[in-house]
């Protein structure tokens, strides 16, 4: 009896242990599962905080602010041009919105500054690389690099690329820190107002007065008559001794009330000077005197006048001439250096040819007075014609023949783009 109890007993103690043993397997089942959960939530803790900014490193993310503070500094073309001033308009605006929502104000400078790891890069710089030709309405929006490059096909375009980042991405989350992706890549279309400005212009060659016996009131007329804006004169004569002395210029801007007046020698003849002119409605800001090449020690000297004119604020390129009819092609590859350098322009003037083709030494650009039209403005010669950048339209082209001259004047009715 007293076996048959220890035998029961030990069957017993046996299946407690057994029990007692899945219990502890299961105990430590429930712990992994436990500890699996805090290990996720730590991770996805550590991925927060290093998206606001924290010790934590995310790969797929580039932390512009947090904690109230930022690496990056904002940088703007270097180059003095209207570009550029609409660069550093863009970027003072994103600095501006920085302070606005986090309290802290990114230092902006220009691309000449020494470069650092982080950049916020506005408008087309030397640190700009990409090879990429926009549209006129385009932008780009880039990382690379912990770097950030907002480029545009335009100042309009690029004003609405960095408006865009602004409210994109120039916003608090959750823990106050503020990042983007490190692919992020955008490329998009802006929605630009075209803006332009009307303007006729004119260009006369007066031959220095003599058919009006140097009665500069008459070329005065002339002008007004046509209600020209802005002309471009040739074989301009001043103070010689066939024009009894008389500065052209200063005379015709005093009859036609045109404030602004620029003269460019050419060559000194009859005891005074002898060359080409500009006479505007508009001021005259800035000019340079462009000495065109010669074929042989036989050519008069000629030059080309360039003036920038400010027309409501908006600055126009202007250039005059009077080519020698032996070396037109030459003449024109040497202003192309000149013209090429700026857009819109306008080139003027008196070019001896009626071959239009050689105009194609001037890039990016047509005749106003081409093979469709055909003016004739020096008896059945086409010698006066205006080169246009390819941005400008022509609304109306024409010769008017006063009687007062060799040449007709040949007059223009232009838009001009001004975005």
């Amino acid at each position: 009896m007293i076996k048959k109890i220890t035998a029961l007993t030990l069957v017993i103690l046996m299946l407690f242990s057994f029990i007692a043993c899945d219990s502890e397997a299961g105990g430590n089942e429930n712990t992994k599962e436990n500890s699996d959960a805090a290990a996720t939530s730590q991770t996805t803790e550590a991925q927060t905080t290093a998206e606001a900014g924290g010790s934590a490193e995310v790969t797929d993310k580039l932390v512009l602010f947090a904690d109230g503070e930022t690496k990056y500094k904002i940088v703007y073309p270097s180059v003095a041009n209207d570009t550029s001033l609409a660069a550093r308009t863009a970027a003072s605006a994103l600095k501006n919105a920085f302070a606005s929502a986090f309290g802290v104000t990114p230092e902006t400078v220009s691309e000449s500054t020494e470069a650092t790891e982080y950049e916020i890069i506005i408008g087309n710089t030397e640190r700009t690389t990409s090879a990429i030709v926009l549209a006129k309405n385009e932008y780009i929006i880039k990382a690379s690099n912990k770097k950030i490059f907002i480029f545009a096909g335009s100042d309009e375009a690029l004003t609405s690329a960095v408006t865009y980042f602004i409210n994109t991405y120039v916003i608090k989350d959750q823990n106050g820190a503020c990042y983007i992706s490190l692919n992020l890549s955008i490329r998009e279309s802006a929605e630009i107002n075209e803006k332009t400005i009307n303007l006729k212009t004119a260009t006369y060659n007066i031959k220095n007065g003599e058919l009006v016996e140097y009665n500069y009131n008459l070329i005065a007329q002339d002008i007004l008559n046509e209600g020209a804006e802005i002309v471009a004169l040739q074989e301009i004569d001043k103070n010689t001794t066939r024009n009894g002395n008389k500065d052209t210029m200063a005379i015709l801007s005093e009859k036609t009330g045109y404030q602004y007046y620029k003269f460019a020698k050419a060559i000194n003849v009859h005891g005074g000077e002898y060359g080409v002119a500009i006479l505007s409605k508009y001021p005259i800001t800035e000019t340079e005197i462009i000495d065109l090449p010669e074929l042989s020690s036989e050519d008069e000297d000629r030059v080309c006048l360039h003036a920038k004119i400010n027309i409501n604020g908006f600055i126009l390129d202007y250039f005059v001439t009077h080519t020698n009819m032996s070396c037109v092609d030459v003449s024109l590859t040497e202003i192309n250096k000149s013209t090429s350098q700026c857009s819109p322009f306008i080139l003027a003037g008196d070019f001896n040819t009626s071959d239009f083709s050689k105009f194609m030494a001037i890039l990016n650009s047509y005749t106003a007075n081409n093979s469709s039209n055909n003016i004739a403005t020096a008896g059945t010669h086409k010698f006066d014609n205006f080169v246009l950048s390819n941005k400008i339209t022509t609304q109306k082209v024409y010769a008017k023949d006063t009687g007062h001259s060799d040449h007709c004047m040949l007059v223009c009715e232009l838009t001009i783009p001004i975005n």
